[in-house]
């Protein structure tokens, strides 16, 4: 039940991120953002899988959502005219950061651990 919470989360925090932005929302962003959010919801659909090894479609989505992390900063980091985030943005941002690091954390552990508890 953690996992839907800290999913919820992150929509809410990327909505808030995306909205408050001192940046152009160009058409690239929005369309990263929102398949961002996409896969993320059907992450919570399915949130009961999300333990142990996923099976090939919670992988495609898991890379989904990360890849489309990666390719929406980049695009806002080419399009943005070296913004000054100010207080607010700045703490939704900070905050958008611990919970997608989370949150890669929580999709990604089994991936990254099982060698290592094979070792153990």
């Amino acid at each position: 039940m953690l996992i839907v919470v800290l999913l919820a989360l992150q929509l809410v925090v990327s909505a808030l991120y995306y909205l408050s932005a001192p940046f152009h929302l160009t058409w690239p962003v929005v369309v990263f953002w929102l398949a961002n959010s996409l896969s993320v919801v059907f992450l919570i659909k399915h949130h009961r899988e999300l333990a142990g090894q996923f099976n090939s479609t919670l992988k495609k989505y898991r890379l989904l959502f990360t890849i489309t992390l990666i390719i929406s900063e980049v695009i806002i980091n080419l399009v943005s005219e070296n913004y000054v985030a100010d207080n607010f943005h700045g703490f939704i941002s900070d905050t958008e950061v611990l919970l997608t690091g989370m949150t890669l954390g929580v999709l990604w552990h089994y991936e990254l651990t099982k060698n290592i508890k094979k070792v153990l």
